[in-house]
């Protein structure tokens, strides 16, 4: 008998036979979600390694890629024995912790929408050490409880009430009295085309840009010595965001940042006695802080819609992160029990009461 309380899996060969088992579960557990750069697009694909090959549907892949699939000869079962249609396969350029590998996906003859699954044969090209992890049969010890605060709604009806500016979705203004400066090692420009986008996206591409331009994020040039390309990044409600390639250009001659990010153990010591939390999470963040008119002559992009300058902090940008790390201690880090990571806010205590730093952190 099958105890559908825990979580069961299977997986076996049979020559050419590649055979896959969908577990059966009551409990729920979170997927592993991660970005890949799939031919220049990035792809949130769940990490599987209960899968033997990676996988995509069709419906994706069309929206995605313009590319021609070739027959595949595998053949894919679930744990009922159905087997899996399978519509062809094709090799993609997969970037990932700093490598790049032409690798074979296989596509789906399904019309259900699920996400991409980065399959055992990814995995041991990306994360080469996975199998000696479990091997060594690592444990985590620690058990971890989430509970909801029987007031916290209230709490949060009230924030929105009190600060009801700083829940508006308007980027055009940025954080008034600071300014990011970008440096340069040399000033030798480099100049990068535009990556091609499927034709499927185009539209969306397009919009977003215009959204950017009507926000003030960025600003059309007619020419510059320097140009980045932009990445394109689904999200899970298919929409899309862009996201500067710097690693291949400005990257190579910005000055790095010094300033540290806060190390994960000591921020845990910090939390040891709170029982209470609330989370905040900066929308557009970087987008929020104005860039040097000095640093917008090389922070330029180049899109299939040509050439813009950056108006505000771009995403990417190697002392990026340091930036915005120094600007919200220097906001928020003299208020107890607040504590900042990038863009995410953490407000702890040992009782609700403890979360009237709330008030004290949006009005900052």
């Amino acid at each position: 008998d099958l105890d559908t309380s825990d979580t069961y899996c299977e997986e076996w060969n049979a020559g050419d036979l590649q055979c896959m088992c969908v577990a059966s579960l009551n409990k729920i557990s979170e997927p592993c979600l991660i970005n890949v750069l799939l031919d220049n697009i990035f792809v949130e694909m769940e990490v599987d390694c209960g899968s033997t090959v990676t996988v995509m549907g069709k419906l994706q892949f069309d929206n995605l890629f313009n590319k021609r699939l070739l027959k595949s000869n595998k053949q894919l079962l679930v744990v009922n024995g159905n087997k899996l249609k399978i519509w062809g396969e094709t090799d993609v350029l997969v970037q990932l912790n700093g490598l790049k590998r032409n690798l074979k996906i296989i596509v789906l003859d399904t019309d259900f929408k699920f996400i991409p699954l980065f399959g055992r044969n990814w995995m041991d090209v990306f994360f080469p050490q996975w199998r000696q992890f479990f091997s060594n049969n690592a444990a985590i010890n620690e058990q971890v409880n989430k509970v909801t605060a029987p007031n916290g709604n209230k709490l949060i009806e009230q924030i929105k009430s009190d600060f009801p500016e700083v829940f508006i979705k308007d980027f055009s203004t940025p954080i008034k009295g600071f300014e990011a400066e970008l440096v340069l090692k040399i000033n030798v420009p480099i100049f990068k085309k535009a990556y091609d986008v499927p034709y499927r996206l185009r539209e969306q591409v397009l919009g977003y840009l215009d959204r950017l331009e009507k926000e003030n994020v960025i600003t059309p040039v007619k020419s510059s010595e320097w140009a980045s390309p932009v990445i394109i990044v689904m999200k899970k409600d298919n929409k899309i965001r862009l996201v500067i390639d710097c690693k291949v250009s400005i990257n190579k001659v910005l000055v790095p940042n010094t300033y540290p990010l806060p190390i994960a153990s000591d921020l845990f010591a910090k939390l040891a006695n709170c029982k209470v939390f609330c989370a905040l999470d900066l929308e557009g963040a970087y987008t929020q802080l104005a860039l040097s008119e000095r640093s917008r002559k090389f922070m330029v992009i180049n899109t299939i819609k040509g050439l813009y300058t950056y108006n505000r902090l771009p995403q990417g940008a190697s002392p990026s992160a340091s930036i915005f790390q120094q600007l919200m201690d220097q906001v928020l880090g003299g208020i107890e029990n607040v504590y900042c990571y990038l863009d995410d806010v953490l407000i702890a205590g040992e009782t609700l009461d403890n979360l009237s730093e709330l008030h004290r952190a949006y009005a900052a």
